[in-house]
C-alpha cells in the first residue's frame, strides 16, 4: 500500500541513519530483526492496510493484528533478516531505504497472503 510506504518512510530513513551511525553488520541486523519488524513495521502496516486498505475500524484492524502476529513474525524474519544482512553488507548505506523498500514489495505480498 503506497500511502503506508509513504509515510514510513519518514521514520525509517531517520532509523537506518541510526544503526549505519552506530553498529557494525550483525547488530544492525539483530536490531533491524529484533526491533523494527516486531515492534514497527508489523503493527504499523497490519494496523494500516486494515484501516485503511481493508477499511476495518480500528478495533478490528488490531484484532487482527493479535490474531495473525506470531505467522507475520516468523515470515517477517524470513524475509528481513536475510535481506538486513544482504543489504548492511554489499549495499552503501545511502541506498538503504530505497534497497529496503524494494524487497519491501516481496515482504508487503507475503503479508497480505498471511493477514486476510
Amino acid at each position: 500500500m503506497g500511502s503506508y510506504g509513504a509515510v514510513a518512510a519518514v521514520p525509517y530513513h531517520a532509523w537506518y541513519g541510526f544503526l549505519n551511525r552506530r553498529f557494525g553488520l550483525w547488530t544492525k541486523t539483530a536490531l533491524e530483526v529484533g526491533v523494527a519488524v516486531p515492534l514497527f513495521e508489523i503493527p504499523a502496516l497490519t494496523t494500516w492496510t486494515g484501516v485503511f486498505g481493508r477499511n476495518q475500524t480500528l478495533k478490528e484492524a488490531i484484532a487482527q493484528l493479535r490474531k495473525d502476529y506470531s505467522t507475520a513474525l516468523a515470515f517477517g524474519t524470513l524475509v528481513w533478516g536475510p535481506a538486513s544482512l544482504f543489504t548492511f553488507s554489499f549495499v552503501p548505506p545511502r541506498f538503504h531505504l530505497l534497497t529496503f523498500y524494494s524487497i519491501g514489495a516481496v515482504w508487503d505480498w507475503g503479508i497480505s497472503n498471511i493477514i486476510h
